[in-house]
């Protein structure tokens, strides 16, 4: 990058991921010849800054689209209520890359136990669940027991309860 400078004089727009930030800004008290292109950067915006509101990058309203745009090609029919809403929508606004691909696949997930537990829609809990199932290796250390079944209580509001195959 700096050859490409020295050579054309032009000045050069750099856009990143908060990895490339990180990885910009880090100090570990040894030499590190990133501090030479460091130096060079003038302009420091952090976009995030600029487009979040007070809910967030990524709005309720955006989600709820991305949750019945994903339910309607494989369960159409089944809905998210306000709090599975709303634990997405804190998923998708997590200070880390990924937070959408982490919701998209909550969201197929919760609505594949819906379907398979024969709810009407998707809760808060469904998404806990469906949550730790696709989350990566930060939280598959706490992920159930691949022995752990999803049923439908016997309770008339749709609550789900884990329970363990035996045998």
């Amino acid at each position: 990058m700096i050859d490409l400078f020295n050579a054309t004089g032009v000045p050069q727009l750099w856009i990143g991921t908060g990895d490339l930030e990180r990885y910009l800004n880090r100090r570990d008290g040894v030499y590190d010849p990133m501090e030479q292109v460091t130096s060079r950067i003038h302009h420091r915006v952090d976009l995030r800054e600029l487009v979040a509101s007070a809910s967030g990058l990524v709005t309720l309203e955006q989600v709820k689209a991305i949750a019945k745009t994903i339910a309607n090609k494989t369960a159409p029919g089944i809905r998210f209520d306000a709090p599975a809403i709303a634990k997405l929508h804190a998923l998708a606004n997590l200070e880390r890359e990924g937070a959408l691909r982490l919701v998209e696949a909550t969201v197929k997930t919760a609505v594949r136990i819906a379907k398979a537990a024969k709810l009407p829609g998707v809760n808060g809990q469904i998404v806990d669940v469906a949550t730790k199932s696709s989350a990566g290796k930060r939280v598959r250390a706490a992920r159930l027991d691949m022995n752990t079944v999803v049923e439908q209580s016997p309770a008339p509001t749709g609550e789900i309860v884990r329970r363990s195959k035996v045998g």
